[in-house]
């Protein structure tokens, strides 16, 4: 009754999913009825429709907007707001993305009891994501479904070294982060309380914690896009906060990737340039390259093996190769610390698998600071520390360790 069909983020999953509810994709899965969509996709409409027209359908009797909560809290909404809906069967698109292990294992019960009053079908980018319970599995080959044998990818060999940086990094202190007792509030809601962390050069770091508990928050922090730490015991590459330094100083020192860059870079610049911009922290190249950028571009691209895309349009790629094309604009200036937030999403297993391979190549350099932000912990990725925050009614407090 129910499947799991693996994509590879290169497969035309807008295709497939018409195909689910048309009766037409093949391998004896004939939906019937009128179904139901969980996915990213759907939580987008719902968000358009709040903007434009002030509906709220899923958070109706609730205080706050759907647009404030946290990407965790928005996708159990949703899942709630069709399932009382009583479809006759539903797609689940990446159901784990973004969701911490409680959300996780909260939904992942719910479906569990509901395994026998619908059929589930599960699209999973992650092998490792699909629910226990369904046995079936199919991937996609030349657009047919076909059985999955459910392997899931090596780490693999990098084709070559780490380019090197363009310019002599400059010498900094090797403390590059200090935070003593900081306090973040936004009006009575208190989020952080007493954090105390020092990044220094060279270290990598996870950044985990729930959904809410305030690692967006510690981010903007460390990256100066936010004003809290004024008045505070938080120093950024040697300086205080608030002694006259401007966000910029600080970004110059920082290579960044979020899940949201993707949205502000789907321009029709090659996949070359994109990677370029990486050098003059912009949205985009404004300016001629010299011979030596074009030739790190074109090392790290062969460097994960997609040479043949460097003149592309970066919009030409798929979702995951464009998520790994970022990350690696984030890597090409070895800046002293590297900020990845959450860059697995999106990505399927064979990319993850590269970008896991590629992060820990950059560690084991010791030319950058890194720290991994996520909800879970990746197999084989070999971080020194983890800094894990807790929720707690005064505001989340840190608990340190190794991890080896």
């Amino acid at each position: 009754m129910h499947c799991a069909i693996y994509l590879k983020s290169s497969d035309d999953k807008k295709l497939l999913i018409q195909q689910l509810q048309n009766g037409s994709a093949g391998m004896g899965l004939q939906l019937t009825g009128q179904g139901a969509l969980y996915s990213t996709v759907t939580l987008e409409q719902f968000l358009a429709e709040e903007y434009r027209h002030g509906r709220d359908d899923l958070t109706a009797g609730q205080p706050q907007a759907l647009a404030s909560l946290s990407e965790g809290e928005q996708k159990r909404l949703l899942l709630d707001y069709l399932l009382a809906s009583k479809p006759d069967y539903l797609i689940l698109d990446n159901l784990f993305d973004s969701l911490d292990i409680a959300g996780q294992q909260m939904i992942e019960q719910r479906l569990h009891q509901l395994q026998h009053q619908i059929p589930l079908v599960q699209l999973v980018s992650r092998r490792r994501d699909k629910l226990v319970f369904i046995q079936r599995q199919f991937r996609l080959d030349q657009s047919q479904l076909v059985p999955d044998e459910g392997v899931n990818a090596a780490i693999p060999e990098l084709k070559g070294n780490i380019p090197p940086a363009a310019d002599q990094p400059a010498l900094l202190d090797p403390l590059l982060i200090s935070m003593r007792d900081l306090q973040v509030s936004y009006g009575d809601k208190a989020v952080l309380n007493g954090i105390n962390w020092d990044i220094r050069a060279g270290e990598f770091w996870q950044l985990h914690g729930p959904n809410g508990a305030g690692k967006s928050t510690l981010v903007q922090l460390i990256n100066g896009e936010s004003t809290k730490g004024y008045g505070q015991q938080l120093y950024l590459f040697g300086r205080k906060k608030g002694s006259g330094e401007s966000v910029w100083d600080i970004k110059k020192h920082i290579g960044c990737f979020t899940r949201v860059m993707v949205q502000n870079f789907s321009s029709h610049d090659s996949v070359e340039n994109m990677l370029i911009s990486g050098f003059f922290d912009s949205v985009g190249l404004y300016q001629q390259p010299s011979a030596i950028h074009q030739r790190l571009a074109a090392q790290w691209l062969q460097l994960v093996g997609m040479t043949a895309y460097a003149k592309l349009p970066f919009a030409h790629l798929g979702a995951g190769q464009q998520r790994l094309i970022l990350a690696m604009r984030a890597m090409v200036k070895h800046p002293p610390l590297l900020l990845l937030d959450e860059p697995l999403v999106g990505l399927d297993d064979e990319e993850s698998a590269v970008l896991i391979a590629l992060i820990n190549r950059m560690a084991s350099a010791r030319t950058c600071a890194i720290v991994y932000i996520s909800h879970r912990a990746e197999i084989g990725l070999t971080a020194d520390a983890v800094f894990e925050l807790i929720p707690c009614a005064t505001g989340s407090v840190a608990r340190v360790y190794k991890t080896a």
